[in-house]
């Protein structure tokens, strides 16, 4: 549990049948001490199973730190609609400039090269010292535009969520998330 827990989330992997059953009866432990776990959702069909007849609800798309992972086909991906809901047409100063770029919350660093951009066009507007309420000048307010007019495209960017060299590909992650979790 130490090495799998971030925060709120239980996020373990298993590559063997037994470690599976063991991360389902982190349930039993966690109820005990009366931290019931809640949002429960992997890609494992033994656990998936094991839920069904125990009548426990299941998800098939979840959270884990931030990143929205498909179980069924354990990819990952980040919803664009999060960075851009609050976008504005176009920025005036450069504090609107900074805003978007710090609505990611990336902590695998998937999506580096997208904010980055981001990222570099506002350093733009300290090398010229421009101060927060500058209005923009027009170059750098293209080159924004330009970047986040695209933003809408990291919806369509799904990464597995294992990449590695096992010779048998029996990945079981589970995640849990305590967050939402009464007294008993």
């Amino acid at each position: 549990m130490e090495r799998n827990t971030y925060i709120d989330d239980f996020a373990p992997s298993a590559t063997h049948y037994s470690d599976i059953i063991t991360i389902f009866e982190v349930t039993s432990l966690m109820n005990t001490v009366h931290l019931p776990m809640y949002k429960w959702a992997t890609n494992s069909t033994h656990l998936q199973e094991i839920w069904r007849t125990k009548f426990l609800p299941l998800q098939t798309e979840t959270q884990v730190q931030g990143m929205d992972w498909e179980t069924q086909s354990d990819r990952i991906h980040i919803d664009h609609s999060d960075i851009t809901l609050a976008l504005p047409e176009r920025p005036a100063i450069k504090h609107q400039l900074q805003q978007v770029p710090s609505r990611f919350y990336d902590p695998l660093g998937l999506f580096s090269p997208v904010t980055l951009v981001g990222k570099i066009i506002f350093q733009i507007t300290w090398t010229r010292e421009l101060s927060w309420d500058d209005l923009l000048p027009p170059d750098i307010v293209v080159k924004w535009l330009s970047w986040s007019s695209q933003l809408h495209l990291l919806s369509e960017m799904h990464v597995p969520r294992w990449i590695g060299a096992h010779k048998h590909k029996l990945q079981d992650p589970s995640m849990s998330d305590s967050s939402v979790a009464s007294p008993a």
